[in-house]
């Protein structure tokens, strides 16, 4: 063990036990060890992370908590790293000379392929088969080894619209129809971008698929390729079939529509370079306080303890509000548990890694959960939690997908906060963050979020936040401690535990709203 493990681990197990209830010191002594210089940034794969890993580790064994994983605190897992090769040639009838980053991203998970990748080309409108709204546009074609050009978001993504109008479904995100082209056998992926359709620009795109990305290795979970494309080489590959690409989309926008081969081919040419990164979960499991905690219920509460790391320069991402501020509970909340209250029902603590990479650690949570999934009743995920003081009404991000609504609603009354209305639906906050990792094995979650309206000017703080400070180097203990105010993340914690309570009074477990997608 080198001498900054060392001192690390001396400062882990010497931290004083806090006195109950959960306190804004104790949140605030998270907070500074955990973005502190020393945690790196806690990148994926570096010391640092591991060293915040360990912190947490000692936090749950300090706290009572019994080894989550098989007698392990931790839960080891892999990742196959993917660095894009920007000199990738792609080759669309129609559009010559693209070049990467500008017209195109493309990814892959597999390591093993041929050094050129051919397909037909055929364009599959949004690519979405929801029978449950009565809309399907595969139409049973065979898809098999082509290469589906595809519409992010979802047809009639406007007000009073198709599905949700501007609320975006799970059927509108990307990671959707990569899934659909992986079922269905397709070779490559391409999706059209669009800033309405897509909600964010195309530099998003860019910046994120140009650097490197992660997947579980030997697991292919998509298509040999996954990429995207701008609306103007799209424009332009349809016009080279002979048709209009806007009478296509119309189209699209109908139930009757159906996939339109292109009689073309497309061509990938690249060479990405791969790593294996070992990362692992921290978990802490508290069993319920009478019967057996193998038939016992369980409510799984997370957050991810991962963040950007360092930039090229070695500037530290510290990531005070993503997600400092919300291990702070999570590492808060096990300790108010384990030392106070006695509940019918297990509750397992993680701290997930690799969510910047990809929901990563809470999909392979998920996968490979420590107790029967059959079991867990919920997920409550804490992502960002409010640093700038308390607010009179929160919303529950995701929670209206299932009974989890009437869970937090109950819960937000009993300590005296209103309970509103999800806001920013449009945005897909729900499909960025771990509990979407549950959602997608058939577990309800949520993510706990502080409203608009208080004293101060919390809501513009929080919007400031997001323009200036996210994933940025000012997400730093000294920019965000000038101004914050922790009694709105104690808030976050004290209606986390009033959730908690709601839910080991219940007799069943949650169920999904009738017609989600998730509870299929």
């Amino acid at each position: 063990m080198n001498f900054l493990r060392a001192a690390t681990l001396f400062l882990c197990l010497s931290l004083p036990a806090w006195a109950q209830p959960i306190s804004t010191n104790e949140l605030e002594a998270h907070i500074r060890f955990l973005a502190a210089p020393v945690t790196e940034g806690r990148g994926l794969g570096s010391e640092g992370l591991g060293i915040a890993s360990m912190y947490i580790e000692s936090q749950f064994r300090e706290a009572g908590l019994e080894p989550a994983f098989d007698g392990s605190y931790r839960q080891e897992f892999e990742l196959l790293g993917a660095t894009p090769d920007p000199t990738s040639d792609l080759e669309l009838p129609g559009a010559p000379d693209l070049q990467y980053g500008e017209d195109f991203v493309v990814f892959t998970s597999y390591k093993s392929l041929p050094p050129e990748l051919k397909g037909e080309l055929v364009y599959c409108g949004y690519l979405i088969e929801a029978p449950e709204r009565g809309w399907d546009d595969i139409k049973g074609a065979d898809l098999k080894d082509k290469v589906l050009l595809v519409e992010v978001n979802e047809p009639g993504n406007k007000e009073g619209g198709l599905f949700e109008g501007l609320v975006m479904t799970y059927y509108g995100r990307w990671t959707y129809k990569y899934e659909q082209a992986a079922r269905l056998g397709a070779r490559g992926v391409l999706l059209i971008h669009n800033d309405k359709r897509a909600t964010y620009g195309w530099g998003v795109v860019k910046n994120s698929w140009s650097r490197e990305g992660f997947t579980i290795p030997d697991e292919h979970l998509g298509s040999p390729f996954e990429g995207w494309i701008t609306e103007s080489v799209a424009e332009r590959v349809v016009s080279e079939a002979g048709l209009d690409y806007d009478q296509l989309l119309a189209r699209a926008e109908t139930p009757d529509f159906k996939p339109v081969p292109l009689n073309s081919q497309a061509s990938l040419q690249f060479s990405p370079t791969f790593r294996t990164v070992e990362t692992s979960n921290v978990g802490g499991f508290l069993p319920a306080a009478s019967g057996s905690p193998e038939e016992a219920p369980t409510v799984v509460i997370t957050a991810h303890h991962d963040h950007i790391g360092k930039s090229k320069d070695g500037e530290i991402y510290s990531g005070v509000v993503d997600n400092t501020s919300a291990t702070s509970v999570l590492l808060s909340l096990a300790r108010y548990f384990s030392e106070e209250k006695s509940l019918p029902i297990n509750l397992l603590f993680v701290a997930v890694s690799a969510e910047e990479q990809g929901l990563w650690g809470s999909r392979y949570l998920a996968a490979n959960p420590p107790v029967p999934k059959e079991k867990i009743w919920a997920n409550i995920n804490l992502e960002m939690t409010n640093i700038w003081g308390p607010t009179k009404d929160v919303y529950a991000i995701g929670a209206d997908k299932s009974e989890l609504d009437d869970v937090a609603r109950e819960a937000a009354e009993a300590i005296g906060v209103e309970y509103i209305e999800e806001l920013d639906k449009e945005n897909g906050f729900f499909f960025r963050s771990d509990q979407f990792s549950f959602a997608r094995a058939g577990i309800p979650g949520l993510w706990p979020h502080e409203g608009p309206t208080s004293d101060s000017d919390v809501l513009q703080k929080r919007k400031a936040y997001r323009a200036e400070h996210y994933h940025q180097t000012s997400d730093s203990l000294e920019v965000q401690s000038a101004e914050w105010n922790l009694e709105g993340t104690l808030q976050i914690a004290d209606w986390v535990i009033s959730m908690i309570e709601v839910l080991a009074q219940r007799s069943e477990r949650p169920e999904w709203a009738e017609g989600s997608a998730f509870g299929r």
